[in-house]
């Protein structure tokens, strides 16, 4: 998890078992884990927090609303079967409300 996280520049990645998302893990819950004595070759069910915020529909607006609010820098956005449809990140975020902010500019 720790790999992948740091490739993916989130800093989380998305659990995943047959195609359904099932939590995630954060840089920071792996560090909390770590704190309280977990082993650090524990399997990854010790670090996965299964109560995540997602969307079922790209929507930015709400994305933002819930990075303001939780601090979080990826979201997901699932279909009724808790399928990985998309990926909101912070970075994507940033891009776009840049671009919105260059054409209120002109």
């Amino acid at each position: 998890a720790a790999y992948a996280i740091n490739k993916n520049h989130s800093r989380c990645v998305l659990t995943v078992n047959d195609n359904k998302v099932e939590g995630i893990i954060s840089e920071g819950d792996i560090l909390r884990a770590l704190l309280k004595g977990t082993d650090i070759n524990s399997p990854m069910r010790s670090f996965i927090r299964q109560g995540f915020y997602f969307l079922k529909k790209r929507n930015i607006s709400e994305a933002l609303k819930i990075v303001r609010l939780r601090g979080i820098s990826l979201i997901p956005v699932l279909n009724d079967n808790m399928e990985l449809v998309d990926v909101i990140t912070l970075e994507m975020l940033i891009s776009e409300l840049n671009i919105t902010d260059k054409r209120s500019n002109h």
